[in-house]
């Protein structure tokens, strides 16, 4: 059993770029994002689709496809199997080398979020669990053929010892995704990253899935990189939260301290925006005004600034990630110390003419 006093990170990144070269111009898809994620314990990172979340995770494992490129950072992740034990640097890695091949299925295994495109379809299920069980786990083929079974039945797939030799058209989308969880849990890594993990499920497996994955991760001390839209699976699964958007961190802390007391205008927005049971069924729902814009239009300085009602002159300038409590940063101008200062001196359209960068 995991215990709390081998508590270190398992992957530690920071300042993370990708960049895309395309016909409109280089669009830059990740922006400075820096993240810890401890040993057995889950970060969930947040945001609507496109605002980089899935592109985080991917450039981990080298899997950012041409013309995109990893541009900077450094993401260290702390191996935990076998005798060489040093942490490795996963963005220096050859991307088609033996050292990110060992990394990934066994070190750091992902649950991507389109399982028809993730699975072979000429190959069974089962070989493809049985292959990833054979490559990371020196086992035989009939051991790991058990250990195939075994693992779809832990996913809640009927009859695993016949599934195990269908292919993936064979199954539906629900029972590819399940498929798809089994071979990333088989070799009980020490990083898994879910990427929407349980978008195609119905609500009784989608539970299913997520205490599967928290009985792995109290086993086997298992870290958890969550990418979702959904505040219920953060809040059901998260230790710690970041909410991305537009490719930059806009706000990060403790679960309790994100979404107990959201302070970006964007957290909030998203938070509002979820139904209320209080709320006459007549009422309209509140909503984060505009959309997320395209990577090619993003304003410059904040960007969210185009959709924000607390929108200043001084959020034409990026703003950092200023601290605003024990485990809490938020990346917005209304925290910062002289705007704040300026602005209960003289109101806020003096602070802004009068703070050095508006």
């Amino acid at each position: 059993m995991f215990t709390m006093e081998t508590l270190q990170n398992a992957l530690e990144v920071r300042n993370l770029s990708v960049s895309f070269h395309t016909e409109d111009g280089l669009i830059r898809a990740v922006r400075r994002v820096s993240f810890d994620i401890p040993q057995g314990k889950t970060l969930a990172i947040l945001g609507e689709s496109g605002c980089g979340k899935t592109v985080t995770a991917l450039a981990l494992l080298g899997l950012v496809d041409f013309p995109g490129e990893v541009t900077g950072g450094k993401a260290i992740f702390q191996p935990s199997q076998g005798t060489d034990k040093t942490p490795v640097d996963l963005l220096n890695l050859a991307l088609d080398g033996e050292a990110i091949r060992r990394i990934r299925g066994s070190g750091i295994s992902m649950i991507f979020q389109d399982p028809g495109a993730s699975l072979t379809p000429v190959y069974t299920i089962g070989e493809q669990i049985i292959e990833t069980l054979m490559l990371h786990q020196a086992v035989g083929r009939k051991a790991a053929r058990q250990l195939a079974i075994l693992a779809l039945e832990s996913v809640g797939i009927p009859s695993p010892h016949l599934r195990v030799d269908s292919y993936p058209h064979q199954l539906s989308g629900g029972m590819c995704q399940r498929a798809m969880i089994a071979m990333a849990i088989c070799c009980r890594p020490r990083l898994l990253i879910a990427d929407e993990p349980t978008t195609a499920l119905d609500v009784t497996i989608q539970a299913q899935v997520l205490e599967l994955l928290r009985t792995l991760q109290s086993e086997t001390g298992t870290s958890i990189l969550l990418i979702t839209h959904d505040l219920g699976v953060v809040a059901e699964m998260a230790d710690d939260v970041t909410v991305m958007y537009l490719g930059s961190v806009v706000e990060k802390g403790s679960l309790e301290s994100v979404l107990g007391n959201p302070q970006h205008p964007y957290t909030l927005g998203l938070i509002a925006s979820l139904p209320n049971p209080e709320i006459p069924r007549q009422s309209h729902l509140p909503t984060i005004r505009g959309m997320v814009p395209d990577f090619a239009m993003a304003p410059p300085g904040c960007p969210f600034r185009n959709r924000c009602d607390e929108e200043m002159p001084i959020c034409e300038n990026e703003p950092r990630l200023m601290r605003t409590g024990p485990a809490h940063e938020v990346a917005c101008w209304l925290f910062d110390e002289d705007v704040k200062k300026n602005q209960s001196e003289c109101g806020i359209e003096q602070s802004v003419r009068s703070h050095p960068c508006g």
